[in-house]
This record gives C-alpha cells, structure tokens and sequence, in this order.
C-alpha cells in the first residue's frame, strides 16, 4: 500500500518532470534545427530518443545536459540548474550548499557587469525592502521578456509555463 507522502512525493516528481518536458518542448521549437539536427549533434542516431526525451518517457542522461544545452542555444549553467531541479533536486540542494553557490549563467553575469560598471566596482546592493522590490521587479521584467521571446508566459509567481 503506498503511503500518503509516498503519493505525495511522486506527485511533486511527476510534476516536475512535465514542467521540464514543456520547457524542453518550448526549447526545441524555438530552435531553428530540427530533432534530428539535435540528435546527430549529440550523438544519436535518430531523432526518437529527442522525442522520448522532451515527452518524459526517457531521462535526458545527465552527461548531456551542456550538450543538449548548446545544441539549443541555451545557457549550459541555466539549462544545468534547471535539469537538476526537475531531475535531482535534493542532490542539486547538497551541490549547492557544498558550492555555496549556483553556478551563474551568461545572462546573470551580464546584469552583474553592468552593476559593476555603473558603481564603479564600490559593494553596493538593496539594503531596504523597498529596493529589493525596485530589483525584484526589474528582474520580473527580463524573465517576462525571456518566456514571451521563448513563446511562454508565466501565470504565477512561482514561474508555472504555459505555452
């Protein structure tokens, strides 16, 4: 008999697992290549395996996610960061604490740069709620431009893609 938190736990599995498949579907369609461009560049013989991938009936082996990554264009750290959290979450959670840090992506190294360039290099960061909304907010304006160029949109604060 499966327990209440076993149905739980293979409930938030399962949903994570298809948010990543619809990322990867909204990925592979906003490339200009086709699945079996994608599959010869990573190897495989034929485009099924990229079917049985982005449907969820196959994992994406994880010595292909900055492949894969590149192969569509994307961020391998942002496209890393977001396998792991569909696929290994508690084990992204150990990397992490043992890193002390995600690794960043191309986009965020880019915000970072520029908020070197404008202080100057001097620390300077929000320091009152206030301005962490100022930023937060900001931020919500590229990852709305980001799912709407990626043809998503986001429909709660937690990020839900709907295509």
């Amino acid at each position: 008999m499966v327990t209440k938190a076993k149905r739980v736990m293979n409930d938030d599995r399962e949903a994570r697992h298809e948010k990543f498949c619809q990322y990867l579907a909204a990925c592979i369609q906003a490339v200009d290549k086709t699945q079996f461009q994608i599959s010869k560049e990573l190897g495989y013989p034929n485009a099924n395996f990229i079917s049985l991938i982005k449907s969820g009936k196959s994992i994406l082996p994880a010595a292909k996610v900055g492949d894969f990554a590149r192969s569509l264009g994307l961020d391998p750290a942002q496209f890393l960061r977001i396998y792991m959290e569909a696929y290994q979450p508690e084990f992204w959670e150990v990397i992490k604490g043992i890193m002390k840090k995600e690794p960043v992506t191309a986009e965020e190294e880019s915000i970072l740069n520029v908020f070197r360039d404008v202080t100057g290099g001097h620390p300077a960061g929000p320091s009152t709620e206030e301005e962490k909304r100022e930023l937060g907010n900001l931020a919500v304006k590229f990852q709305k431009r980001w799912l709407k160029d990626m043809g998503l949109h986001v429909t709660t604060k937690e990020s839900k893609m709907t295509k």
